[in-house]
């Protein structure tokens, strides 16, 4: 037997059969939510905590410290997608810490990172949102993304209206 000769028992041989790469990216579009309890930091906790339980090999983890205008370019946020389709073969899953960190700009914006992440055969998972392929699953991410741009315009316009 292969396994042999590495001295793997079968309960690692299962784990190193089925273990899948994953890539972490943190997100944060302010300083304040980088004190807060949206920071680096937390979401770091939170999605190697996710990573370990699903069964997971942290691949690679890309911190993003930007703005989610849509006139500006995330130059970061396209470094971390054109790594995970040039590493497609080597990546499976690409975990965040919640949609809203990644769905301020709108639904369109989030649901575009996840297709493209789908059409190179990459899941994206949430650490901290249960969300599956259910109807009620389907419905769930649909909400969050949608919740998340309503309290970012709503937050402008308080600001902006001040």
């Amino acid at each position: 037997m292969i396994y042999k000769d590495c001295k793997i028992d079968a309960h690692e041989r299962k784990s190193t059969i089925m273990s899948e790469n994953a890539v972490s990216i943190l997100r944060v579009s302010s300083i304040k939510q980088q004190r807060d309890g949206d920071g680096i930091r937390d979401q770091r906790q939170g999605n190697d905590a996710y990573i370990r339980s699903m069964g997971y090999r942290l691949f690679k983890e890309f911190e993003l410290a930007e703005t989610s205008d849509m006139g500006k370019a995330r130059l970061q946020f396209m470094e971390a997608i054109n790594f995970c389709i040039k590493n497609k073969k080597q990546v499976q899953v690409v975990v965040i810490n919640r949609v809203d960190r990644f769905s301020r700009g709108g639904q369109h914006e989030y649901y575009t990172f996840k297709a493209i992440l789908n059409q190179h055969g990459i899941r994206l998972e949430s650490a901290k949102e249960k969300i599956d392929d259910t109807p009620s699953g389907e419905l769930m991410e649909c909400i969050l993304a949608s919740a998340a741009r309503f309290d970012n315009r709503r937050r402008t316009e308080t600001t902006t209206s001040v």
